[in-house]
């Protein structure tokens, strides 16, 4: 077949799909007349429901915008909650016959393809599954929890009085919608299978239908909209080794195009024709033109063509922020970039009053607004230069020679630190200069010491111009690409500040993001890393997509690699090729649903797609995945993550291409393991004051990204997680923090570590007592303000 023909092939099966879909509602309507919607009509009301649940968890959002389309459409409440509720009972009464013929046909067909998945993914991929899937479940139960007492609330009176309707339902109709529902399934189902046979004309017919099947109505069950993340994870590693790399990608383009994508524009198109149709066209038009345009002066106003210098990742206040975050508050901000313009977070806090919030939460906003108190003044008149100093210092001990509880080595040390830095802020410009001083890195066991000329060294120095709809910044400065309170996988603030180039376009809800680093000289050549990411952001959800490159040129800086809007993935080593190359792709999703806040990245390095007669290569991966609940108590937070990073994840054949500068990891600092932790966030009656008991669970191996890649026989032996001999620690602990002021901190972590085969060594097994402690004093000096 060809691709022209799977296409067509493809979008008359979807065509399939969607009148059968809409014939069957039109049956499952109780009444006659004006009662009845049309075919066509419910085929429009139908792809509202797409829409909405296309970008909802579990897809709970198509029933709610389906309900309201056919109110709309005159249909009675009692009627349309019947037929809404008789069509779900017989999906899933269909989907569980389908998928026990399916294993009873095809399953060993289809199971083989699951275990050669499985082969690809850990040894302790049972554990990983486990601690996913209890997630997962915990996520959408809570999320179910909540959409189902806000529609009993929504339709209570209709539900109430639905029983009756039902009661007129004839047996008969209900086998032709079974039918209807045999016929849409199928059709459905088999867009992959048709899709596939361009690429891959040998597909075993059992793999692939339950791939399919499992691909799509899986999705139910994930707490992240059109289960964003694990469904393209499952694809790619569905298809490794049977199709090139650059096909898998189009093949998924193509997939979610039809299956998601298609429904889903033809239901917002159908929403705004509806809309339109309904009101004065020109009115309309004319509302549109003028809200945009004071939208635009409102923002150019406020925030557009303001310098503002940064808020530093290591800065205290992002404590604070995650919190207020976390509770629908600072809603401006992206949760899932780092570091924040001190303007923008200031815009988000003159919204928020804090006597009309409880405390902690009153507290945290008053003490985030006395930072932030020059920028919120200077919102009210653009045209103010401002300029000054500030110092800080601090001290920091740790029971042994890392500020990691669970990785305990060396012996107990004190470092103290300090930093002195001046910024200038005028019009759209903010350039701001940091030295810092800090006995730390000197000892660091993870990273090579980046030198402190006369005993300091710039640590955050750089120019940045900010502009209506996005902004340029120059300078050396440490950036974090995950969700606040966590460390990225593809772009952390694990290693020493580098030099970069950054840029920023936004519009709207979308935003594009990059940056261009220059790290050291290994080998004779000097080593860059390009980063891009596009992001969708709404109030409570947040989806990213990014990819970065690290490579080392024979001639330098290269400009194809600078192209924010280049593919890498399909691009990488593609002639002329004079660059060891080091592709990473990443997806991120943050979405909050009232008191529950939902975090994930997926981190892809690479994964063996055609290994040909041999064994696969170990897939190198990396993911953490979190929740948050935050609606208790105001004085109570709970908290679970769990992350894994693989064992070869970071790692290159050459050190000269590997993912760190200075020996710390650009994405995460370690590889090889996996970590969960169990936390509650406690906030007593005392102001600034936090208290965290926790128990953790660390499994590590001896991987190491810092060591290249073993010789190709031993790389294809070893499992993709926990090389040699696994260290297994469980701790619990307590951590705490007290700020009564913005000028003082404390913070402390301490508590017990047992530890199962200590340094690898099988049957050595012990306890030992960790403890970390921090001290920071900030002291800003008078600023020099000039009013233009």
């Amino acid at each position: 077949m060809s691709i022209q023909a799977a296409h067509i092939a493809a979008f008359s099966l979807i065509v399939l799909d969607l009148t059968v879909r809409a014939w069957k509602m039109c049956l499952l309507l109780p009444g006659q007349g004006r009662a009845r919607p049309s075919v066509w009509q419910s085929f429009a009301i139908n792809s509202y429901g797409d829409a909405a649940a296309a970008v909802t968890p579990g897809r709970l959002g198509g029933e709610p915008a389906r309900f309201w389309g056919f109110r709309n459409a005159g249909v009675e409440a009692g009627p349309t909650v019947v037929a809404l509720a008789a069509e779900k009972v017989i999906d899933w009464v269909v989907i569980g016959g389908a998928l026990v013929l399916l294993v009873i046909a095809l399953g060993g067909d289809g199971l083989e393809g699951l275990r050669q998945i499985g082969s690809r993914m850990s040894q302790g991929s049972v554990f990983t599954l486990a601690i996913v899937v209890t997630l997962c479940v915990v996520a959408s139960g809570i999320t179910l929890r909540w959409y189902r007492r806000g529609r009993h609330r929504a339709a209570h009176g209709p539900i109430h009085r639905a029983w009756a309707h039902a009661k007129n339902l004839p047996p008969m109709v209900l086998l032709v919608a079974s039918g209807l529902t045999v016929i849409s399934m199928i059709a459905r189902v088999a867009v992959l299978p048709v899709l596939v046979l361009p690429f891959f004309a040998d597909a075993p017919l059992g793999q692939t239908l339950l791939g399919s099947f499992g691909l799509l109505y899986g999705q139910i069950l994930l707490p992240t909209p059109a289960g964003f993340g694990p469904v393209e994870l499952g694809f790619a590693l569905g298809f490794a080794g049977s199709i090139a790399p650059g096909q898998i990608a189009a093949l998924l383009v193509a997939w979610r195009f039809y299956t998601l994508v298609l429904g889903a524009a033809l239901g917002g198109v159908m929403l705004a024709r509806t809309v339109v149709r309904r009101r004065r066209v020109w009115a309309t038009l004319g509302v549109v033109i003028v809200a945009s345009l004071v939208l635009s002066e409102t923002a150019l106003a406020q925030d557009g063509g303001r310098g503002s210098r940064n808020l530093p990742v290591d800065h205290w206040s992002y404590e604070y922020i995650q919190r207020l975050r976390s509770r629908g508050l600072l809603s401006n901000l992206n949760p899932l970039v780092q570091p924040y313009r001190r303007a923008e977070v200031a815009q988000g806090l003159v919204r928020i009053d804090p006597d009309t919030l409880p405390e902690p939460i009153a507290g945290w906003v008053r003490l985030l607004s006395e930072e932030l108190a020059r920028e919120m003044t200077r919102l009210d008149n653009r045209r103010v230069r401002t300029w000054g100093i500030q110092l800080g210092g601090g001290i920091r001990a740790s029971s042994n020679q890392r500020f990691d509880a669970l990785r305990t080595v060396g012996d107990e040390d004190v470092w103290p630190r300090g930093t002195a830095a001046g910024w200038l802020e005028t019009g759209p410009v903010a350039a701001e200069t940091r030295l810092l001083g800090d006995t730390y890195l000197t000892t660091d066991p993870d990273g090579v010491d980046p030198g402190q000329r006369r005993a300091g060294r710039s640590d955050n120095a750089y120019v940045s111009v900010t502009l209506p709809f996005g902004g340029v910044t120059l300078g050396r400065l440490s950036r974090n690409w995950s969700a606040l309170g966590t460390n990225g996988l593809m772009v952390s603030a694990f290693p020493t500040p580098y030099p970069q180039v950054a840029f920023e376009v936004r519009q709207g809800r979308l935003a594009l993001r990059g940056f261009t680093g220059e790290l050291e000289t290994l080998d004779d050549s000097k080593r860059f890393l390009s980063a891009h990411r596009v992001d969708y952001q709404s109030g409570n959800l947040v989806i990213s997509l990014g990819e970065s490159i690290l490579y080392a040129g024979r001639h330098g800086l290269s400009l194809r690699f600078l192209n924010p809007l280049e593919f890498l993935f399909f691009d990488i080593n593609n002639e002329p090729n004079d660059d060891l190359q080091n592709l990473m792709l990443d997806a991120q999703l943050w979405y909050r649903s009232g008191g529950v806040v939902f975090h994930l990245e997926a981190l892809l390095d690479d994964l063996d797609v055609i290994p040909g007669d041999r064994d696969p290569e170990p897939t190198e991966y990396g993911f953490t995945i979190g929740s948050r609940f935050v609606s208790i108590a105001p004085w109570v937070e709970l908290g679970i993550e769990y992350k894994q990073v693989a064992s070869f994840t970071y790692r290159t054949p050459k050190v000269i291409d590997v993912y760190s500068f200075l020996d710390r990891g650009l994405g995460d600092n370690f590889s090889d393991y996996d970590q969960l932790t169990v936390s509650a966030d406690l906030f007593p009656p005392v102001p600034g004051l936090r208290l965290t008991p926790l128990a953790q669970i660390q499994r590590q191996g001896e991987g190491d990204f810092r060591d290249s890649v073993p010789p190709q026989d031993e790389f294809l032996a070893s499992p993709a997680l926990f090389l040699g001999v696994k260290q297994t620690t469980y701790r619990i602990g307590l951590r705490g923090r007290y700020q009564p002021n913005r000028y003082v901190w404390l913070a402390w972590e301490v508590g017990e570590n047992f530890v199962r085969n200590r340094d690898h060594v099988t049957g050595d097994n012990g306890s030992e007592f960790s403890a970390i402690a921090q001290l920071g004093i900030t002291v800003d000096l008078p600023l020099a303000r000039r009013q233009e």
